[in-house]
Order: C-alpha cells, then structure tokens, then sequence
C-alpha cells in the first residue's frame, strides 16, 4: 500500500511542478474520450429509429393474441 502511494505521491509532485504538461495531458485524454465516443448524426437518428421500431413492434406483437392462449 506505501509503495501505490508513494507513486501516487510522486505522480501529484510532477503534476504540480509541470502544470502546462498535466494541463496538455488532461486536454490530449479528455480530446481522446470524447472522439472514441462519438457517433455520426446519421448514425444516431438510425439508432433512434431502430429504437422506435422495436417498441412499435414489440407493441404490435405482443398484442395479437388475447391473454391466456
């Protein structure tokens, strides 16, 4: 446990000494995030749509037979 400290430690000294790097670093890893997580428009409004059509037959199907049969 001393040692993940010591190196969360050493990690927080160099960030405070360096402050331009760690401010690069977290815009490079943040940048990274949100490019790895983004969808086309196209590609969003086609997995809404697919979202709708699933319920609308999901609806349909569920209710062709009456209960019980």
């Amino acid at each position: 446990m001393n040692d993940l400290m010591s190196h969360a430690w050493g990690w927080l000294e160099s960030a405070r000494e360096n402050p331009a790097i760690t401010a690069v670093v977290v815009l490079v890893s943040v940048g990274f995030w949100y490019l790895s997580t983004w969808k086309p428009k196209a590609t969003r409004q086609a997995e809404n749509r697919l979202s709708e059509i699933r319920d609308e037959s999901h609806d349909f199907y569920r209710h062709q037979r009456p209960p019980g049969r």
